[in-house]
C-alpha cells in the first residue's frame, strides 16, 4: 500500500471507530435506558464501574525528554492525556488526572531541594493507589541516542495479569491502527519504574514514541496525530474492560 493509500486507510479506520463510539454513547444514554429527565446533577456510578486514573508524566521544572525539534515531553504527555480524558468522560466514565497543568506534585513550602521528584512520584502513586476501582494509565515519551529507534512501547508490573492484558491490548491496537511497522511487544517492568513497581491496581506506562527520532517526533508533536493516538488508546481500554463482560 502506498504512503498516501495507507494514510487514507488510517483516517477511514479511525473514522469508523469514532462513529462506533458515538453510537455506543447514544445507545447507552438514549436507547438502553429510559429517557427520564431529572433535576439531579449526576447519577451515582455503580461501585463496579472502573475509574480511570490518567497520569501525564513529568511537568514543571521536570521537562522529561527533549525532542529533536525542541519539544518537551511533559507538554505532549499532558495533551494526549487531556484528549484521552475527554473521550473517557464522553463515554460516561469517571476520570482522575494526576495533573492538569504544567507542574510537579509537591508543595514548595515543605519539600526540600533534591526531594522534589521523589515527592512528585510518591504523590502520583498515592492518587493511583487510593482511587477505588482504578485502572491507571501513565503517558510518557521515549528517547534513545540512536535516532532510528521508534515505536510505542507499553510497560506493566511483573506478575500483574490484568495489567499485562491491558498492556498487550494497547500494544496490539496501536500497531494495527497507527504503527504497522512497530514490532515491539509489551514488557514487564525490570523494577526501575516506581509507579508500576508499587501499583495496587492494574497499571501500565505507555512510552508513546521516540522524541529522538525526527520523523516520529514530528508526528507526536502534531495535534491531529495526538488525537488519533488518544482515540486508539481509548478503544484499547474499552476492549480491556469489556473482555469479561
Amino acid at each position: 500500500m502506498s504512503g498516501q493509500g495507507f494514510h487514507w486507510f488510517r483516517k477511514f479506520s479511525l473514522g469508523c471507530l469514532s462513529f462506533l463510539l458515538m453510537f455506543a454513547v447514544f445507545y447507552r444514554y438514549f436507547l438502553a435506558e429510559p429517557l427520564i429527565w431529572k433535576e439531579t446533577v449526576a447519577t451515582p456510578v455503580p461501585a463496579s464501574t472502573p475509574v480511570f486514573v490518567l497520569d501525564a508524566g513529568h511537568g514543571g521544572e521536570d521537562c522529561g525528554a527533549i525532542g529533536v525539534n525542541g519539544v518537551y515531553e511533559k507538554d505532549i504527555n499532558l495533551k494526549i492525556t487531556t484528549y484521552l480524558s475527554a473521550e473517557l468522560r464522553l463515554a460516561g466514565y469517571t476520570v482522575v488526572e494526576t495533573r492538569t497543568n504544567d507542574a510537579l506534585l509537591y508543595d514548595p513550602a515543605t519539600v526540600e531541594k533534591g526531594h522534589k521528584k521523589a515527592t512528585d512520584l510518591a504523590n502520583r502513586l498515592k492518587i493511583a493507589n487510593e482511587t477505588a476501582g482504578a485502572i491507571v494509565v501513565s503517558v510518557h515519551m521515549n528517547s534513545f541516542p540512536q535516532p532510528s529507534s521508534r515505536g510505542l512501547q507499553v510497560w506493566y508490573s511483573i506478575g500483574a495479569a490484568d495489567a499485562s492484558r491491558l498492556a498487550n491490548g494497547i500494544q496490539a491496537r496501536v500497531r494495527e491502527a497507527l504503527q504497522n511497522e512497530n514490532h515491539r511487544k509489551a514488557k514487564e517492568t525490570t523494577g526501575a519504574l516506581y509507579l508500576l513497581d508499587h501499583a495496587e491496581h492494574p497499571t501500565v506506562l505507555i512510552e508513546c514514541g521516540f522524541l529522538t527520532n525526527p520523523e516520529e517526533c514530528a508526528r507526536l508533536t502534531d495535534d491531529a496525530y495526538q488525537k488519533e493516538l488518544s482515540f486508539v488508546l481509548f478503544c484499547a481500554m474499552m476492549e480491556y474492560i469489556n473482555q469479561d463482560v
